[in-house]
């Protein structure tokens, strides 16, 4: 689409061969400034069901629960605070139901606006703002050539630990499960959130997403000598036994509660040494940038000033 003040918009469609997801690809150019651009999915009846996905688990949106008195969003102005029954942030993902059970499930790479009409979701993707408080701002301007992704699959059932690992893979999909490496293998409701590598150890940063307590399995393939479990709040924080060692792969079983989040550690793994912490950006930025980038002003501190 050619606007006459020569700006566009080129949406692409890719259908994989594999895989239940159709993907976008948005490119704008030189969109004007105070234009807000969305991506519009009609669902064809009314939503009655929707879920987000949020830091270390979900937010279930509509229907709603009685919010407990102590929640800042059941005792404070929802507009003041930019919480509405409209409008509200998803990271990585988001499942929208009609009553008569389709749905869709919404995935994207940074793109957290969600707008809810009566029968369709709209993904933010652009408020075009050349200035803030008075002072230029390509960052949210829509000067330029800016690229958008996102993607959805259709769905008839309500599981958020699934569309938690499609988005999961749809991002970074080294995490995903089964692509990490031959014989691991998890949980239908667990999610893993992180996975980091330090001296002998392994560290995974894991979830229950599940609205009911589970007996999650997983099984690892790499070599190690113990395992231990922190932060559950169903399991205190130590030891943790293997229930099963087949051809090098070792399987624990973890109880854990509703939307419990864990740290599982893996010990006595081969080492690969502490990593270098980088300290300064010459070894990143040229030369040239280096003076702007060292310089600190720290009277400068807050929004800057409007005048």
């Amino acid at each position: 689409v050619r606007g006459d003040d020569n700006s566009t918009i080129t949406r692409t469609i890719q259908i994989p061969h594999s895989g239940d997801q159709i993907r976008f690809f948005t490119e704008t150019e030189n969109i004007p400034d105070s234009t807000l651009v969305v991506a519009r999915f009609d669902l064809g009846g009314e939503i009655a069901r929707q879920l987000r996905g949020a830091a270390m688990g979900y937010d279930r949106d509509l229907p709603r629960p009685a919010r407990d008195p102590d929640d800042i969003r059941a005792t404070f102005d929802h507009e003041k605070l930019g919480l509405n029954e409209r409008t509200a942030p998803a990271i990585l993902w988001s499942s929208h139901f009609t009553d008569e059970g389709s749905g869709l499930v919404l995935y994207d790479r940074g793109l957290l606006g969600r707008d809810r009409g009566n029968d369709f979701i709209d993904i933010h993707l652009m408020n075009a703002q050349a200035a803030y408080r008075n002072k230029q701002n390509r960052l949210l301007s829509g000067s330029g050539r800016q690229d958008f992704a996102y993607a959805l699959s259709v769905t008839d059932a309500e599981s958020p630990a699934e569309f938690a690992r499609a988005a999961r893979a749809y991002n970074m999909q080294p995490i995903e499960t089964g692509q990490l490496a031959p014989g691991f293998s998890m949980s239908d409701t667990m999610v893993i959130e992180r996975l980091s590598r330090s001296g002998d150890e392994l560290e995974i940063l894991a979830q229950n997403v599940s609205e009911s307590e589970e007996r999650l399995e997983i099984s690892i393939p790499w070599p190690h000598e113990r395992a231990s479990i922190k932060g559950s709040s169903k399991l205190e924080d130590g030891s943790l036994d293997h229930v099963r060692d087949s051809d090098g792969v070792r399987t624990y079983l973890i109880d854990v509660a509703q939307q419990d989040a864990f740290i599982l550690r893996l010990h006595g793994l081969a080492d690969v040494g502490e990593p270098t912490l980088p300290t300064d950006w010459s070894d990143y930025v040229p030369s040239e940038k280096l003076d702007t980038l060292n310089f600190r002003d720290r009277s400068l501190v807050g929004h800057p000033p409007e005048d």
